[in-house]
């Protein structure tokens, strides 16, 4: 299972010494995979991070702090590593027994045009 939150939240800012500015923002915290040999979720680790990325906004030298939190989703996915079957395409057996690093070129229908030309 992978879960992380997603978050709408409205920030504002004294313009003047009547006018609020206030916009909307939207925080997201990295995915946390669950698995069975790691069944525990470290909800505390997830609000730490959602936090520091608030914070992360609020110190960039705007102005704008959080005032409220609209909507906050905690959201969780089915997780399905890669696997035979799926879009995995294992590593030759002969570049294996090689040992050597490989590195991945992906090319673009535009690219494979030009080095026909």
């Amino acid at each position: 299972m992978r879960v992380h939150f997603i978050s709408e939240a409205l920030f504002e800012r004294n313009v003047d010494d009547e006018d609020v500015s206030r916009i909307t923002g939207y925080v997201h915290t990295f995915p946390v995979v669950i698995t069975e040999s790691e069944p525990d979720l470290d909800l505390d680790g997830l609000i730490t991070e959602f936090n520091q990325k608030v914070d992360q906004f609020t110190c960039r030298g705007s102005g704008y702090v959080l005032a409220q939190i609209k909507k906050l989703k905690m959201v969780f996915v089915p997780f399905q590593p890669f696997a035979a079957g799926s879009s995995y395409i294992p590593t030759p057996v002969w570049l294996v027994k090689k040992g050597a690093e490989t590195q991945y070129i992906v090319l673009t229908a535009m690219d494979q045009k030009q080095q026909k030309s």
